[in-house]
């Protein structure tokens, strides 16, 4: 690609379940739609990520990879990284 500085461009959407065994349980996933974009020796992250009964995304830390918790839904979270 020819963007001026920026030499990549990476489009990418990842979604991953926790199917947990305990039928009781409900289960973790998470989904990520974001970009990456290098320009020179600058890579940048730039996403949202959605998740429900997930301990990075949703408040609920503490049961999020064990029972998680009924009431609660998906959250998101916009996510920036520079480096």
């Amino acid at each position: 690609m020819d963007w001026g500085s920026i030499i990549r461009l990476t489009l990418y959407d990842d979604y991953s379940l926790l199917a947990k065994a305990e039928e009781s349980f409900h289960n973790s996933q998470q989904n990520v739609l974001g970009a990456m974009v290098i320009a020179g020796p600058i890579y940048t992250y730039i996403d949202l990520a959605a998740g429900a009964h997930h301990p990075w995304i949703g408040p609920n830390y503490e049961k999020a990879l064990a029972e998680g918790n009924s009431a609660s839904g998906w959250e998101t979270r916009f996510n920036i990284n520079v480096g």
